[in-house]
């Protein structure tokens, strides 16, 4: 059984979701025919890096618009010593179908993989010189069937520096048949030669709204119903990652029959009840220490982590700020909430002031990002009640 994230990736550019500054220039490029030999993808995990590269090398090769010689390639003049293409393909129609088609041989092939003209690399393991090489031989090769050859380089930036300047003459100047797709997380430690050479494109965090329609669909499609919270909640820990949004709605819809409910949620991924966190903001926020720091000692006690434990707090600190702040805005986030929690968040915004709401919403951000030094990662907290509560 295919895990949610491969059963459910995006077979045409109209079902990326959350890259559309991206998708719309694409497009455009391979209606026009202005092609580029190189392109750099970087964004954070899960946002459709490799999809996105699998659906451009189905693309270009889609011979609903482009014209192939009848053997599913462009014509290649042999006479000429660059062997360089013949590029005399007909303008597409107006109103173009979806791209791509998914309907030619071409896309039937590359789609499922029956094809050796999609190349994908994993830079992680075979990040050295020797296989550097190896690619730019291989890279004479014409391609097999479709009109390009495409390399899939994944996690790019973990390639050895003399691995880099290997590929650098090849980025430079690769066959007209060629075209390379560098994916990485990291483009900070891609050097400026090769980021020089490549169209950059930067990939978003997908957004929780998306995130939680997405999420919505598929539960949908897998018969199981899914309750405002336990989806919201899967988006507030997907952290812009779509992928890790499936990943997650797969262990919910395993621990679950018919229903997803919150409940589950947060026992499958270590969150503390609600309740836990509606005691800890009702004390901190009504200035009662004591009560404040025992939800803190609770929630460590029962290993919750508090990375998980702070990152929920916030969420709702900054519910209560928006009320005080943008009561529209507000109401729209409250939506995502169950109704027993948006309505405590609305009471608990009556009992505090705009200048509580702010500086506590300040103090445990920075808890949040000091966690990581502290031996202790309640004592982050604790220090923070502290401050806020003398």
């Amino acid at each position: 059984m295919l895990a949610l994230y491969r059963k459910y990736r995006p077979h045409r550019f109209e079902d990326v979701i959350g890259q559309d500054h991206i998708i719309d220039v694409l497009k455009n490029a391979i209606l026009a025919r202005r092609i580029a030999h190189a392109y750099l993808f970087s964004g954070p995990r899960g946002v459709g890096k490799t999809t996105v590269a699998r659906l451009l090398a189905r693309a270009v090769n889609c011979t609903t618009f482009a014209a192939d010689s009848g053997e599913g390639r462009v014509a290649v003049n042999l006479t000429d010593v660059s062997t360089k293409l013949v590029a005399e393909r007909p303008q597409p129609p107006v109103n173009f179908p979806d791209i791509p088609c998914n309907e030619c041989e071409n896309c039937k092939a590359l789609q499922i993989g029956f094809t050796l003209d999609i190349i994908e690399i994993d830079a992680a393991s075979t990040g050295g010189v020797d296989e550097v090489r190896s690619l730019r031989e291989a890279v004479q090769l014409m391609p097999l069937r479709a009109s390009y050859k495409t390399y899939i380089i994944d996690e790019v930036h973990m390639l050895s520096r003399a691995a880099f300047n290997a590929l650098l003459k090849t980025l430079e100047e690769p066959p007209l048949h060629a075209i390379f797709v560098l994916a990485t997380t990291e483009p900070e430690k891609v050097p400026d030669t090769v980021i020089s050479r490549t169209q950059h494109f930067r990939f978003r965090r997908v957004g929780e709204p998306l995130i939680i329609q997405s999420l919505q669909t598929i539960a949908k499609a897998e018969g199981i119903s899914i309750d405002q919270e336990a989806v919201s909640l899967l988006a507030v820990f997907a952290d812009g990652s779509l992928r890790d949004g499936q990943s997650m709605l797969d262990q919910v819809l395993n621990a679950s029959k018919k229903h997803a409910e919150g409940a589950v949620v947060r026992a499958l991924f270590g969150a503390p009840p609600a309740e836990v966190i509606e005691q800890f903001l009702g004390a901190l926020l009504r200035r009662q220490t004591e009560e404040a720091l025992t939800s803190v000692t609770q929630v460590a006690d029962s290993g919750t982590e508090m990375r998980l434990f702070l990152k929920l707090s916030l969420r709702d600190l900054r519910a209560i700020l928006l009320l005080h702040l943008a009561p529209k805005l507000a109401e729209s986030s409250l939506a995502a909430y169950g109704k027993k929690e948006a309505s405590f968040l609305r009471e608990l915004k009556t009992q505090t002031s705009l200048e509580d709401a702010e500086r506590f919403y300040a103090g445990l951000l920075e808890a949040y990002d000091m966690l990581h030094t502290f031996a202790l990662p309640h004592a982050a907290v604790e220090l923070a009640i502290a401050k806020l509560l003398k």
